[in-house]
């Protein structure tokens, strides 16, 4: 009479885990030791890891050319998970309520002005914005910058609010910045009355970069305007404009409306070089 034979328990599942990864890969099973799926979403390990916490995994960055270990590659401020496109600095969500930051960039530089001149840094400022956030001048440094001093009550400086946002978004992606920084609202009394009235200026003309309160009392008006005042270079009149180039150093200002051309130039000149 033959007699079954059973093979003992523990040796059999002994046997079974001994397999090489390599066996495994080959012999067709769903057992690979690094496909597993330890939080259940139906996505293997493998391919769910997000090393660096910035809501984009590990192999996803790998195949966009970002760093799985930074969760701001480009370090434009953005997380990589929240950017436009986490390769490029100066491409972050436009028309979004935060504005890119390389303040990081600029203390590494060393950028520190103290005088107001032509071909010297720009000291800088902190400042509020239409959305009740804030943002320091220096966090746009590596950018050029056009600060735009405007009144609500002044025609020529609302015939160059409607020029505005068209320039801004035809040089953003190369590194520029505006700032319109309002002196005034419609009182003529050279104090901004409220936050509202920023929120206006801005949705009045579309403009989606920083509008600043630069009324009496603030560092706009106190440091910056009285600043190039003192110096010569501000005389008086809105709109009054000064151009920086991408170390934060002032290029050129103008005065009144119709300097678009110019501006332009100015900006293919810099921010191709």
């Amino acid at each position: 009479m033959r007699q079954r034979i059973l093979l003992p328990a523990l040796p059999f599942m002994l046997l079974l885990t001994s397999c090489s990864t390599a066996e495994e890969e080959n012999s067709g099973d769903l057992t690979l030791p690094d496909m597993t799926d330890s939080d259940g979403d139906g996505t293997p390990d493998a391919s769910d890891d997000d090393d660096d916490n910035d809501g984009l995994t590990d192999e996803a960055e790998t195949e966009a050319g970002t760093d799985p270990l930074n969760p701001d590659s480009d370090g434009d401020g953005f997380s990589d998970g929240d950017d436009t496109d986490p390769s490029a600095p100066f491409v972050w969500p436009f028309g979004g309520e935060a504005w890119p930051d390389f303040s990081d960039e600029a203390e590494a530089a060393g950028v520190n002005g103290s005088t107001y001149a032509i071909g010297a840094t720009i000291p800088n400022i902190t400042s509020g914005d239409q959305y009740g956030g804030g943002f320091e001048l220096y966090q746009f440094y590596g950018m050029a910058v056009l600060l735009d001093f405007s009144a609500g009550w002044c025609g020529p400086c609302q015939s160059a609010a409607e020029e505005a946002e068209a320039l801004w978004t035809d040089y953003r992606e190369d590194g520029f910045m505006i700032i319109h920084a309002m002196t005034d609202d419609f009182s003529q009394t050279g104090i901004v009355e409220d936050e509202e009235f920023l929120t206006g200026w801005a949705n009045n003309f579309d403009l989606t970069f920083p509008v600043a309160d630069a009324g009496s009392g603030t560092e706009w008006s106190d440091e910056t305007y009285n600043g190039l005042a003192a110096s010569g270079l501000a005389e008086g009149y809105i709109p009054y404009m000064v151009l920086l180039d991408t170390e934060l150093r002032i290029v050129e200002t103008y005065v009144g409306f119709g300097h678009d051309s110019a501006i332009r130039a100015k900006l293919d000149e810099m921010l191709t070089q």
